[in-house]
């Protein structure tokens, strides 16, 4: 009986040293820094009234996305439209550099034709988020 009890002792007396230890440990840590930025940039959109987005759909699934009413100013600007799913989920990116219109309009009136090479179910897509950076 007297053994247990010094076991118990012991394995609790090891157990106090080691949270000693961490807490030392923890209390010699010393953090430094030498500056901190912050800053902002208004961004002005190169389509200030909107695109519309249609999608081409073959058997259930979604082929093609068509972007109309783009503005001339977008032209060859990197892009990325995303398909997403109900929970904002990416479905499919389309993305790359140079956006290019596929039939000469007038201003805000361009059309961009993607094509969709992953299988994505028509039923699945419930938004898309197109982003434009030039």
């Amino acid at each position: 009986m007297a053994s247990t009890r010094r076991k118990s002792a012991a394995i609790a007396l090891a157990v106090v040293g080691i949270a000693g230890l961490s807490l030392a440990s923890a209390a010699q840590l010393t953090v430094t820094t030498t500056s901190l930025g912050a800053g902002s940039a208004t961004v002005g959109a190169c389509d200030a009234d909107g695109i519309d987005v249609d999608y081409t759909v073959t058997g259930a699934n979604v082929t093609g996305v068509t972007l109309t009413g783009v503005a001339d100013a977008c032209e060859n600007d990197d892009f990325s439209v995303t398909l997403t799913d109900s929970l904002d989920a990416a479905l499919t990116t389309l993305s790359g550099p140079n956006l290019t219109f596929v039939a000469a309009g007038t201003s805000d009136d361009q059309t961009v034709i993607l094509a969709v090479t992953d299988t994505v179910p028509v039923a699945s897509v419930t938004g898309v988020a197109i982003v434009i950076s030039g």
